[in-house]
Parts: C-alpha cells; structure tokens; sequence
C-alpha cells in the first residue's frame, strides 16, 4: 500500500503542502487518514463532472469495479473499498471523460507498479475534494540527511527518519520501515520529545502496515536493530531509500 501524507520544512523542501482552490473545504478528521488521501476526510457527495489534482473517490457499495479504459466493454478488476485498517479507500481522480453521457474517473490505484491507473463509472462512486496532499522530493530529503549529519541537527534526522520510515512501507520494503521506526524511536527518546498525534498516526500506520508482513517476532528484530544503529549507520539507510527508489 501506499499512501501515503502534510508537512513542510524550511527551504530543504521535504514536504510540501499543497492547497487546493476549488471545492468545499472538507470537515476536520473523524477517523486516521489513510496513505491513500492524507489530511480530513473527504465528505460523500458527488460533485460537479469534473476531475482536478483534488478530486478523490469511493465506492458507494461494495468493490472498486475498475475499467482498463472508459468503456463498459472494457476489462475490469476488483478493487477493496477499504484500506488495511478498515477505514474507507478514496482514490485520487487524475482525469475525467464523458463517453456518450457516461461520465468516468480515471483514478490512480494502490498497486503496483507505482502509478498504475484505471477508470470507475461516476455513477458507482461518491466523489469530494481534498485541500492538502504531500509531495516527497527525494533529492531534497537525501540533502536533508547529509546536511543534518554535517552539522548535527538530530531534530531534522528526526523527521527524515519517519520520512524514510513511510517510504519504506510504500515501497514494500517492511524491513527497512521496521529498522528505520527503531531508529526513530531511540533518537527521539534522546531528544526527550513527544510526537504530534498526526506523527503518532502516520507512524502507527507504518506499523499496522508490516508488522503482519514480518511477524510479531521479526518487526520485533528489525525494530531493535533500527534502536541499536548509530545515527550514521540509521542515516545511510534512509539515504540509500532516495537512490534505489
């Protein structure tokens, strides 16, 4: 899974928030956010036909019936409408199109690989906006990870670490995620800080994502050994997540 999600910091730029101009402003968050959508929740209702970056879909019952092309001809595969913790999956509208009065979505999906898309039916989802999004650069979070070694700011390793962490769960690399939340949790033990409740969200996310691809026992090992890395060995790791990607 991905998903993703609502940051910003500094000119490194490792997040960046993203507003949207258009639409209702959504309510504030009843439930976690998924990878899929970060920020509040979307409200159910169909909007106007139309798809910009802030359009985002849900099934109204049942599976995503999902077209490989805007046609009721087309192949179709079945997609869970929720997401590993059970909350509602709404999936980004990256286009739209009116076939003969039919309106479709084309929406990204959460498969591999990354940027894989298909078409829904408007008719079979309910559709809001999304005021913020987040976008990684990886090239600014790798600077961020050197800088921050030269001159010893462990605060901002502190966040490129939780970074890394995501990443490596939406890259299907539970291993690194399990070792890089290790890492996480003993620097900020160190610092004497607490997290944010949207940290603990996102990051409790990472954990409910590979723990069960790992086992009890194994995100147990992984976790320890991101505790017991040096902060340069921690660092490398997180470095090596903006290369390989």
């Amino acid at each position: 899974m991905r998903r993703f999600a609502i940051l910003a910091i500094g000119s490194l730029a490792l997040l960046c928030a993203v507003c949207g101009s258009s639409g209702p402003s959504p309510p504030e968050p009843t439930s976690a956010p998924t990878f899929a959508v970060a920020g509040p929740d979307p409200t159910r209702g169909m909007l106007e036909p139309r798809a910009d970056g802030d359009v985002v879909v849900a099934a109204k019952r049942g599976f995503f019936r999902v077209f490989t092309a805007p046609s009721s001809l087309a192949k179709v595969r079945l997609y869970r409408p929720v997401n590993d913790w059970g909350q509602p999956l709404w999936l980004p509208a990256i286009g739209n199109r009116d076939v003969t009065g039919q309106f479709w979505f084309q929406v990204l999906l959460p498969d591999r690989p990354n940027g894989s898309t298909g078409w829904l039916r408007a008719r079979d989802v309910d559709a809001s906006t999304v005021q913020d999004r987040i976008v990684v650069l990886l090239h600014s979070l790798h600077q961020a990870l050197e800088d921050s070694l030269v001159v010893d700011a462990r605060m901002l390793l502190l966040f490129c670490f939780a970074v890394g962490a995501l990443l490596a769960a939406g890259w299907d690399r539970p291993q690194d995620a399990a070792t890089l939340l290790g890492a996480h949790d003993r620097l900020r033990e160190e610092l004497g800080t607490t997290l944010e409740d949207y940290e603990r969200t996102l990051l409790d996310g990472v954990e409910g994502n590979t723990r069960p691809l790992l086992g009890d026992e194994g995100f147990a090992r992984a976790f320890e050994h991101g505790r017991s890395l040096l902060i340069e060995d921690a660092a490398s790791l997180a470095r090596a997540l903006t290369t390989d990607a």
